[in-house]
């Protein structure tokens, strides 16, 4: 048998069994998804939203929104009927616009959008006609930097996110938040700077040191909030570089003593908080997982070329077949992934239900025998 086949048999026995384990732990309730084309059409952003009130979720995305309709038959899925509501340049083949924020700006109960682009106007709110078949205004936000993301955060603490996050692709652009003031014809959106220029590409908002107020993520450290987000100073800490990401979370990732991160744009680093570690030296650390110490890197590259994910599969093959040939027990096993599967689907159900769930005692059951 080859080492080729081998290896691919290996892989799907691992797949079977983490499936069966899997639907054994989470029982047969599992909500099945299938996939309903809406608009084969050029857009990269998305959002939902009742545009006409009607008590039905709708669509928006690009230069369109869809309507949500009752299904033409019984047992079928929504029909969705397409609105043309605004004319969008392009770009490289893809519409100009790169986030869709639905959120009503001037107060009069239905939903607005707020959209971003890189080459064109960056920053826009589109005003919703009350439902009517028309074409929405446009009021421009900013302008003077492209803008290829945004988020709707709770800057102000207020449990509702509102306010208006975007992330600026001009280095020299200060970073900034919005929020909408007035209302009515009077309703605009007000420009808060954070700092005289922004930290490359990504953005995020959340509280990174557990005080109860939303601070500022960005690629290359964070912005501690001030109890008066409007006029306080905001406090940067460049406690890590990120590289180039999208949207930042702050998720409390492994409890109260300390915290894990990684990028998928930069899979060779880990990230590691410890919050027991003196403060004058607290901080992230950087730790390069496939460097000069990773047990294999002798049989890979010249030192400082660092394996990729799919060199993985070749230790783990290597490690198999050392097993085999001494009678020893190959670590990490199923059992392992099993234990790995338990932990990962306690974080999701309690992130799910906001409470404590222990993988041991809590709603997860799984059994490894052998």
């Amino acid at each position: 048998m080859s080492a080729g086949l081998l290896l691919t048999l290996l892989l799907a026995a691992t797949t079977l069994v983490w499936r069966a384990a899997h639907l054994q732990a989470v029982g047969s309730d599992e909500i099945p998804f299938r996939k309903h084309t809406i608009d084969l059409g050029r857009s990269e952003s998305v959002d939902a939203a009742d545009i006409n009130r009607d008590g039905r979720l709708d669509v928006v995305s690009g230069e369109n929104w869809y309507e949500q309709a009752p299904p033409a038959e019984r047992g079928a899925g929504p029909r969705w009927i397409k609105h043309h509501f605004r004319d969008l340049p392009y770009a490289d083949g893809y519409i100009e616009d790169l986030s869709d924020l639905a959120i009503d700006v001037n107060g009069d109960g239905y939903p607005d959008i707020v959209s971003c682009s890189y080459w064109q106007q960056p920053l826009t709110w589109w005003e919703n006609p009350q439902g009517q078949d028309k074409p929405w205004r446009k009021t421009v936000i900013q302008t003077g930097s492209p803008v290829e993301f945004a988020f709707l955060v709770d800057l102000l603490n207020t449990g509702k996110a509102t306010q208006l996050l975007p992330q600026f692709g001009d280095e020299n652009f200060p970073l900034s938040w919005y929020e909408v003031t007035g209302s009515g014809a009077d309703a605009k959106w007000t420009r808060h700077i954070v700092s005289p220029q922004s930290y490359g590409h990504g953005i995020g908002a959340g509280d990174v040191n557990g005080d109860g107020r939303t601070d500022i993520i960005t690629p290359k450290g964070w912005f501690e909030a001030p109890s008066d987000p409007r006029n306080g100073q905001w406090i940067f800490h460049q406690e890590f570089n990120l590289g180039a990401t999208g949207f930042i979370y702050v998720e409390d990732v492994n409890g109260e003593k300390g915290s894990i991160y990684f990028d998928l744009e930069d899979m060779h680093q880990l990230q590691y908080f410890n919050h027991e570690d003196p403060a004058h030296v607290q901080g992230w650390r950087t730790i390069l997982v496939t460097g000069a110490e990773h047990p294999y890197m002798a049989n890979w590259w010249v030192p400082g070329c660092v394996i990729g994910y799919e060199h993985t599969f070749v230790n783990a093959l290597a490690d198999f077949l050392k097993g085999l040939e001494k009678g020893e027990r190959v670590r990490p096993d199923f059992r392992d992934a099993l234990e790995t599967q338990a932990v990962a689907e306690a974080v999701l159900e309690s992130a799910r239900t906001e409470r404590w769930v222990s993988p041991e005692t809590g709603d997860l059951r799984l059994e490894a025998r052998g």
